[in-house]
């Protein structure tokens, strides 16, 4: 058995189907050795794997709602990046105007 180190996580379904055991006292993978290189594969390629920020996310939103991040959706101004919305108009909806 070999021990897979890195980040894991987001790969540990992969390396329990690979055959792999978690060596709670050390923190770690073990993987039998024939399966080993493709385990350190995964975790290399979950690694390259960019995590989105907040903003990225309300930018992705807004972007599938047919928006532009920084440009208000109701009366075109620029805001905030990455929301749709300028202050006055978000106001304004909770208002109820």
């Amino acid at each position: 058995m070999k021990a897979v180190t890195g980040n894991t996580y987001p790969v540990k379904d992969k390396i329990k189907a690979l055959g792999g055991q978690w060596d709670k006292d050390r923190k770690l993978w073990l993987v039998p050795d024939d399966k080993f290189q493709e385990a350190e594969a995964a975790v290399r390629s979950a690694a390259a794997q960019k995590e989105l920020s907040k903003e990225d996310i309300i930018a992705i939103a807004v972007r599938n709602r047919g928006g532009t991040p920084g440009i208000c959706s109701s009366c075109g101004a620029v805001c905030r990046k990455p929301y749709d919305e300028c202050w006055d108009c978000r106001e304004e909806r909770d208002m109820g105007y």
